[in-house]
């Protein structure tokens, strides 16, 4: 068992400083402020060519919420074929349905688009009333992994869920906690979680005295982008930042 440290970047300053602090993988995204959405050729392109790590690409077509019409599906689809080209490893989607359900039917069709590169369900499953009970079918579909905070604004917040997800999800699906975390909160993250995959920005200014919001997710927290107490108009990832939490991954022991 290892720990790794995913770092989302929506700029290459950013995806310097996670690899110089030593990130395993990074997830590729534009406008962090709207909680992520598909990157540009440009911005991957640069990435790949000036770093070895691996890279995920975030497929979201628009700010919002996951329920997808027919068009933007279509978007999404061609979205995964342009970035597939560009060489990244996985992609980094997710979708629900109209009643707050995980879209099983559209999560299936882009898990064949993405045609053998791995594949990540983000945050909309912090939507879900019940997301423990979608990840036996995620799996099934060819998910590999599960972005969560546990349905709460801050992965420490919903630490109690993502236990209950770690314990709940079957072999070959990974859940990696992510939002809100950083170096002050890892320790007590890993340790009351049992999650051994961590994401986030490690910006500028996160420190363990950042004030928390410890409400439910609702699709709002995606689509806002207003700077708040939680989300500066400005996030640059930081090389120490990443570097300290490496150092925790790197200490934890091994069960």
């Amino acid at each position: 068992m290892s720990f790794e440290l995913e770092i989302c970047i929506d700029r290459i300053e950013s995806a310097r400083a996670a690899a110089a602090g030593g990130a395993d993988r990074l997830e590729v995204c534009s406008a962090l402020e709207l909680g992520g959405l598909t990157p540009s050729v440009g911005l991957i392109e640069t990435v790949r060519e000036e770093l070895a790590l691996p890279l995920h690409a975030m497929i979201r077509p628009r700010a919002g919420g996951f329920v997808y019409n027919e068009s933007e599906r279509a978007i999404m689809f061609r979205e995964i074929r342009s970035v597939a080209k560009l060489g990244v490893a996985g992609v980094v989607f997710g979708a629900l349905t109209p009643e707050g359900l995980v879209d099983f039917e559209l999560v299936s069709e882009l898990v064949r688009a993405a045609a053998g590169l791995h594949c990540t369900f983000h945050r909309a499953i912090d939507c879900v009333e019940a997301p423990a009970d979608a990840l036996e079918r995620l799996a099934s579909l060819g998910v590999g992994r599960v972005l969560s905070s546990g349905g709460w604004s801050a992965a420490i917040a919903g630490a109690d869920q993502l236990a209950n997800m770690c314990r709940r999800a079957p072999a070959g699906l990974t859940i990696m906690a992510g939002a809100g975390v950083h170096s002050g909160n890892l320790t007590e993250l890993l340790r009351r979680t049992g999650v051994t995959h961590v994401h986030g920005s490690a910006a500028r200014g996160v420190s363990a005295g950042d004030k928390v919001l410890p409400g439910r997710v609702t699709v709002a927290d995606f689509a806002d982008g207003r700077p708040s107490e939680r989300v500066t108009a400005e996030r640059v990832t930081s090389e120490s930042e990443v570097r300290a939490m490496r150092l925790i991954l790197d200490e934890w022991p091994l069960e």
